[in-house]
C-alpha cells in the first residue's frame, strides 16, 4: 500500500515580536511530525525538509498561522496539494492549551489527508503535563536541535524543570539523556556522565518501551561509551523498526555502519534519510563524509559543493570543500576556501585544525607549527573540549609519538572511535603495535542482517506477581527453569544480565509464541535468532553454544533433528 506524502512547513507566528512563541512553535511542529510519522499510511517528511525548494512535491503540505492573545490561541490551518489550497480550518483554544491543540491538529490532519480519523494520539495519563511544563518541553526540544553546547545547557535546564513536575515523563527523560550525550560528544561533559544517562534511559524505556529517542541514545551509549557494537546494533534496530524520528536515527546509524565496515549499508541508510529530506544540508554533508572516510575525495567534493550552493553560510560545507581539495592536491582551491571559512566562521578550532591539515599535506612545516600553536592556545582556553581525535591526524606526519598518544586518548574517551577506525589520514598509525592492540579489543564483526532479523518485536513478559520485563526480542538470550520461577538471561547496558520472575517456564513458553523461541531442553528456552548461536556435537551429546558469552546449553535428543 502506497503511503500518502505529508510535509508540515514552519508555522507563521502572527505575534511577530514574540520570540518565545516562535521557539514554542518549532518544538510543537517537531512533536507533530514525530507523532504523525507513527502512522504507516503516512510518509512524513522531516522538519528540515522544504517542499518549495528545487523539487516537485506531490503530497500534502500543511501550513499554519498562530495568534496568541492572553489565554486564547487562534490557528488558521491550511492544507495544500499541488500548490493549491484544498482545505482551510480554523482552530481555537480558549485556555491556550498546546496539548489540546496538538490533539486537534493530529486528528484533523489524519482525518482529512488519509480520510480516516486516527485515535491513540492522546498522551497516556502518567505522561500528562501542565500547560507551563508542556511549553518547557517544547522549548527544550527546540534548543536540543540547535546542536551547540550552550543551547544544550538551556535544553537540560528546561528538561529538568519538566521532570520536577513529572519525574516519570518518558520523553523528558530521553531528551535529558540525548542532550547530555551531546555534551559528552562535544567534550563538555566527560564519560562519567554515563551513569546518569543509563538511569534516564532505563526509566524512559520502562515507562514507554517504544520511545525511539531512548533506543537511539541507548545505541550511541553502547557504541561510544561501552565500545560494544553488537549491543549498539540491536538498539539501532529497535529504533529503526519503530519508524519514528527516522531521519535522526538513520543519521546516527550511518556512523555505526561505517565503524563496523558496512559501507554499502551506510549508503543505504543515508539515501533513505535523504528521501525524507532531499535538501537537508546535514544529510548531504553526511553522505559526503562517507565518501571522505573512504578516501573518495572527488565524490565528497561534489556533495560538499552542492550543500555550499544551497547555503553559502553553512560552515560544514566550506570545511568539507577545503579538506577535499587538500587531499585532491588542489592547494590553490583549498587555501581559497580556508580563507572563506576564516572570514565567515568564528569557530577558531576548525579554522586552525584545517590549516594544520593543509600545511601537513603540502609539507609546509612552518605553517603547520604556526597553526598548531594557535590550535593549542584554543585548547588551553577551552579545557573542557577533547580534541584528541583531531590531534592524532594533525601530528601523524611530523610527531608520530604524539599522534599515538592522542590515538590512545581518542580510543579511551570513545568520542573519536569512528575516526580511530576509519579516518584515512591516520593510515601510518595502523601499522603500529599500539593501534593493533587497541583495535583488537573491539568486536566490529557485526552482521546487520542478523541484527535486523533478531529485532522484529518487543517482548512484554509478565510474571504471576504482576512483575514484568519489557525488552527487545534481540536482547532476549535464553531462559532457565528454576521450579516455580524462571531466570531470564538478557542484554542490559551492553552486558548479559538476569532477572528472576515468578513464572513457570511452561507459562513463559506460552507467552512467547514466536517460532524463534524454542524449548531445547526441559530447563531451557532459547532465542534461536540471537546472533552468534552455534550447534555443536551430535544427537547423543549436542549443545547450543553462545560463544559471545562463553555459555553452553544442553539439548534434548528429540530437539536435535529440528536444529540440525
Amino acid at each position: 500500500m502506497k503511503s500518502t506524502e505529508l510535509c508540515i512547513v514552519p508555522f507563521t507566528n502572527l505575534n511577530s515580536k514574540d520570540d518565545y512563541l516562535r521557539k514554542i512553535l518549532s518544538g510543537f511542529r517537531s512533536s507533530l511530525l514525530s507523532k504523525l510519522a507513527t502512522n504507516p499510511k503516512l510518509k512524513v517528511y522531516s522538519e528540515n525538509f522544504d517542499p518549495y525548494r528545487d523539487i516537485i512535491f506531490k503530497g500534502f503540505i500543511v501550513t499554519g498561522a498562530f495568534a496568541m492573545v492572553k489565554n486564547k490561541i487562534t490557528v488558521t490551518l491550511a492544507i495544500l496539494r499541488r500548490e493549491k489550497t484544498v482545505k482551510v480550518i480554523v482552530i481555537e483554544e480558549n485556555n491556550a492549551s498546546f496539548p489540546n491543540l496538538e490533539e486537534k491538529f493530529l486528528t484533523t490532519i489524519s482525518t482529512y489527508v488519509i480520510g480516516q480519523r486516527v485515535t491513540g494520539f492522546l498522551t497516556q495519563k502518567n505522561q500528562r503535563l501542565s500547560q507551563k511544563s508542556y511549553e518547557k518541553l517544547l522549548l527544550a526540544q527546540y534548543y536540543f536541535k540547535k546542536y551547540t553546547p550552550s543551547d544544550n545547557d538551556k535544553a537540560i535546564a528546561l528538561y529538568q524543570k519538566v521532570l520536577e513536575e513529572n519525574p516519570n515523563h518518558s520523553l523528558a527523560l530521553s531528551g535529558m539523556a540525548a542532550t547530555e550525550f551531546q555534551q559528552f560528544r562535544y567534550g563538555v561533559h566527560n564519560i562519567s556522565i554515563a551513569v546518569k544517562l543509563r538511569d534516564w534511559l532505563k526509566r524512559a524505556l520502562e515507562i514507554n518501551p517504544e520511545n525511539v529517542q531512548a533506543h537511539t541514545i541507548q545505541a550511541l551509549v553502547a557504541m561510544y561509551m561501552d565500545k560494544d557494537f553488537y549491543a549498539a546494533g540491536l538498539s539501532f534496530q529497535n529504533a529503526l523498526q519503530l519508524k519514528r524520528d527516522f531521519v535522526d536515527t538513520l543519521r546516527e546509524y550511518v556512523w555505526y555502519l561505517l565503524a563496523i565496515g558496512q559501507d554499502e549499508k551506510a549508503f543505504e541508510a543515508i539515501n533513505k534519510a535523504l528521501t525524507y529530506d532531499p535538501v537537508s544540508l546535514d544529510l548531504i554533508c553526511t553522505r559526503a563524509d562517507i565518501h571522505r572516510y573512504r578516501s573518495e575525495y572527488a565524490m565528497a567534493l561534489k556533495l560538499y559543493e552542492r550543500a555550499y550552493q544551497l547555503d553559502k553560510t553553512y560552515s560544514r560545507a566550506v570545511e568539507g570543500i577545503t579538506a577535499a581539495n587538500t587531499y585532491l592536491n588542489n592547494e590553490k582551491e583549498a587555501k581559497r576556501y580556508l580563507e572563506i571559512y576564516s572570514r565567515r566562521s568564528d569557530n577558531q578550532f576548525f579554522i586552525h585544525r584545517l590549516a594544520c591539515e593543509l600545511a601537513q599535506h603540502f609539507d609546509d612545516r612552518k605553517s603547520w607549527e604556526h597553526s598548531l600553536e594557535k590550535l593549542m592556545t584554543y585548547k588551553q582556553n577551552h579545557k573542557e573540549v577533547d580534541i584528541s581525535s583531531d590531534l592524532m591526524g594533525i601530528y601523524v606526519k611530523y610527531e608520530p609519538e604524539m599522534a599515538l598518544t592522542n590515538l590512545q586518548k581518542a580510543y579511551e574517551n570513545g568520542i573519536g572511535l569512528v575516526s580511530v577506525l576509519r579516518y584515512p589520514v591516520i593510515e601510518p598509525l595502523r601499522k603500529t603495535n599500539t593501534y593493533k592492540i587497541l583495535v583488537a579489543q573491539l568486536d566490529v564483526a557485526v552482521n546487520p542482517e542478523e541484527l535486523e532479523k533478531s529485532q522484529s518485536t518487543l517482548l512484554h513478559i509478565k510474571s504471576e506477581l504482576n512483575e514484568s520485563l519489557t525488552i527487545s526480542k534481540g536482547f532476549f538470550v535464553f531462559a532457565k527453569a528454576e521450579g516455580n520461577y524462571t531466570t531470564i538471561h538478557y542484554l542490559k547496558d551492553a552486558k548479559l544480565t538476569t532477572k528472576l520472575l515468578r513464572l513457570k517456564i511452561n507459562a513463559l513458553t506460552s507467552q512467547l509464541s514466536d517460532p524463534a523461541f524454542m524449548r531445547v531442553h526441559n530447563s531451557y528456552l532459547v532465542n534461536l535468532e540471537h546472533p552468534g548461536l552455534e550447534l555443536i556435537g551430535n544427537a547423543h551429546k549436542a549443545k547450543l553454544v553462545f560463544e559471545r558469552y562463553d555459555i553452553e546449553l544442553p539439548i534434548s535428543r528429540s530437539v536435535y533433528p529440528l536444529l540440525k
